[in-house]
């Protein structure tokens, strides 16, 4: 392999104790309760032993349904080989995306014992998250969420929350980030529009991601690491990519289903979109297969606008999933409307850093910013 490569795992597949009105992942997995110690071997062995020489670091992503079904032990299983599996230069690290609600004591120890990074979802006030993110009896799991998030706060685990933004609480952008970051002391965010057939309206997302970012550069600006805000600057200062859906292209990221079973993406665990198993293929295998082939060239596709738009370099069309038939993205007006109100801003802090002054300073900036922006475009 020339380039690393990364996996998610889903070691219970679409199982999961929530039945949350917007999950996209429900009925994806074959039949079976847990991924196989046989499986679990084969994944580990060929998930590190693939990757390019030189390759310092591997990260196992661990995501369900709710993972934690798996069982304490699956895990402590998992860390055995990724230690037996481990080249001497390299280094292993772990990340878990929890519904919160079966962190125990003992959970939380072994977390931060072995420096799990937690991602933990939750999509803003009790009223914001119990309207979606419900048992099947019915009843709301915020209460629950909430004390599995203090045990992990109280030992001092890196924890990002998790905000799917869906019709129910796109309106409230200010009230969910002012919750988050002052009652929750959240430090790390990721706000995720959510996935299907229907998705939010593109004018409210755009309002929303302003209206955060509008709080972000008041309060949390070098204190609060929004996902979306990170990539862009990241992008737009430096030229890098560090997101796969505002990428040029995906198909760097695959899903291990419980039995093995390979996918370009999880937004894309269809037929279509198999690639193999790792009980009998390798990854280079599946990497260069047609099918991952062909996934890659679709995610690159952009309508004619898009192609001519000038902040095409941040959006890239976003997620594919979020694309219509002619490869436009359902939510363009609402990224080009965050991406021209912002990006003045990412230069402006861009210009604190270099000048080595506390980046709260951008202010005496941006007016000569957003005066270079407008000539140039003239």
């Amino acid at each position: 392999m020339k380039n690393p490569f990364h996996v998610i795992v889903k070691p219970v597949g679409d199982v999961c104790n929530l039945n949350c009105t917007y999950c996209f992942y429900k009925e994806k997995s074959d039949e079976g309760a847990r991924m196989s110690d046989e499986t679990l071997v084969n994944l580990t062995k060929k998930y590190i032993q693939e990757q390019p020489k030189g390759c310092k670091e591997v990260q196992f992503v661990w995501q369900g349904g709710e993972p934690m079904l798996a069982g304490l032990e699956f895990y402590q299983r998992a860390l055995q080989l990724q230690d037996k599996y481990r080249r001497p230069d390299m280094k292993i690290t772990n990340a878990i995306q929890t519904n919160g609600t079966l962190i125990t004591n003992q959970w939380a120890d072994f977390l931060h014992h072995h420096q799990f990074l937690v991602g933990l979802s939750v999509d803003g006030t009790k009223v914001i998250h119990d309207s979606e993110r419900l048992y099947y009896s019915g009843q709301g799991s915020f209460d629950k969420v909430l004390k599995g998030y203090k045990k992990l706060q109280e030992r001092g685990i890196q924890t990002n929350i998790l905000c799917v933004v869906h019709p129910n609480n796109v309106e409230c952008g200010t009230e969910i980030y002012q919750f988050l970051t002052h009652k929750m002391q959240v430090k790390r965010l990721q706000f995720l529009p959510v996935v299907g057939d229907e998705t939010i309206d593109p004018t409210a997302w755009g309002k929303f991601l302003s209206n955060v970012f509008e709080l972000w550069l008041k309060k949390g600006l070098g204190q609060v690491s929004v996902q979306l805000f990170d990539t862009a600057y990241a992008r737009i200062v430096n030229g890098v990519e560090t997101f796969c859906v505002h990428a040029h292209d995906c198909g760097n990221q695959l899903v291990v289903e419980r039995n093995g079973s390979v996918y370009s993406c999880d937004h894309y665990v269809e037929p279509s979109q198999y690639l193999g198993c790792v009980d009998q293929n390798s990854f280079a295998e599946m990497l260069t297969s047609p099918a991952q082939l062909s996934f890659k060239r679709m995610s690159a596709l952009h309508d004619e606008v898009c192609s001519g738009c000038d902040v095409k370099g941040l959006c890239q069309s976003g997620c594919p999933k979020h694309r219509d038939n002619d490869h436009k993205n359902k939510l363009c007006s609402g990224y080009y409307s965050f991406y021209k109100h912002s990006i003045p801003y990412f230069y402006a802090i861009a210009e604190c850093q270099r000048r080595g002054i506390a980046l709260t300073h951008y202010d005496k900036f941006i007016t000569q910013i957003k005066t270079s922006i407008i000539q140039q475009a003239g």
